[in-house]
């Protein structure tokens, strides 16, 4: 989804889906719209280009919903006529190009909800509408907060697919959005804080400081000689300085040596007695080895 002022613009491919809820005047009750269209391969559209491209389109007795099958045998079979992934289906009609829509936001609209079928499986959008709704009215302050609306959105779902499925549940992603999402100035409005409990989670998660250690503070390419750092121990530091004075005087002494000439730089005899001594045992050897390999005289090969 993109907003640019009040057009909306959402790309959507597969059985995901996005609404927003609405007021056709003011205090009176929201109504849901769906932005989105649920590719499911039984829309008429997409079932007419999936059995052209040669898929099958069917439900078995189990399901209640329409597949996309590999085979008659109904050996593999898709619960969308889009997506991305699923490259086996992409030969018979399964396609990963969004259906593009652009809608006008007006001040009535309110919120905007995105989910993924793990809801719309056990819920209509008029009943996402209705939770979000009823859980603004509980905020004290009866804004909508979010992450609270999406968090019992996804908690709805999962009680319904326990009552309908048992153990068994669908992926289960939910997303609200206040509107409008920016002020008439064109700048963002200020997001509501998380709850407490997630701000503590958070704080909870996020890295202590701590100062870095004294080894790392005497390093040889810190910029404070090393009876500084010592001397100010109860200051931490975050890590080595930026170099802005000379190296100190270890580095400085390792950077600045030079090559001295040897005691046997002179003496060459000296100095190639190892070189030689290795050249004359390789000779040795291959004179060896090709005496081993020399035929008898006389001898046929």
């Amino acid at each position: 989804m993109v907003v640019s002022g009040d057009k909306c613009v959402v790309a959507n491919c597969g059985d995901s889906r996005i609404i927003i809820g609405s007021r056709a005047r003011p205090g009176a009750p929201l109504k849901a719209k769906d932005l989105s269209t649920d590719h499911t391969p039984l829309l008429p559209e997409e079932k007419a280009r999936v059995e052209s491209a040669g898929g099958w389109v069917a439900q078995d007795d189990e399901e209640s919903e329409a597949r996309v099958w590999l085979d008659r045998d109904m050996s593999c079979g898709l619960a969308m006529s889009r997506s991305l992934g699923d490259l086996a289906f992409k030969s018979i009609g399964v396609t990963a190009t969004p259906e593009i829509t652009e809608h006008t936001l007006t001040k009535a609209s309110e919120f905007v909800i995105a989910c993924s079928d793990g809801v719309w499986g056990v819920m209509s959008s008029q009943d996402a509408v209705d939770i979000v709704a009823a859980s603004s009215e509980r905020q004290p302050d009866k804004k909508l907060n979010g992450f609270l609306a999406a968090q019992e959105l996804i908690a709805e779902a999962a009680r319904r697919w326990k009552d309908e499925e048992g153990d068994y549940r669908d992926d289960i992603t939910a997303i609200v959005l206040a509107l409008p999402l920016w002020d008439s100035g064109g700048m963002p409005v200020k997001s509501r804080p998380a709850s407490p409990r997630l701000s503590k989670d958070l704080g909870r998660l996020a890295p202590a400081s701590r100062p870095a250690s004294p080894r790392l503070a005497r390093s040889p390419f810190s910029s404070t000689p090393k009876s500084a750092a010592a001397s100010k121990t109860s200051t931490p530091t975050s890590g080595p300085a930026l170099r802005t004075t000379p190296r100190s005087p270890t580095v400085s002494s390792f950077f600045s040596k030079k090559k001295k000439p040897s005691d046997n730089d002179g003496d060459e005899s000296t100095a190639s007695e190892p070189k030689k001594e290795k050249k004359g045992m390789l000779r040795r050897i291959v004179s060896v080895r090709q005496t081993d390999l020399t035929a008898p005289s006389g001898s046929k090969m």
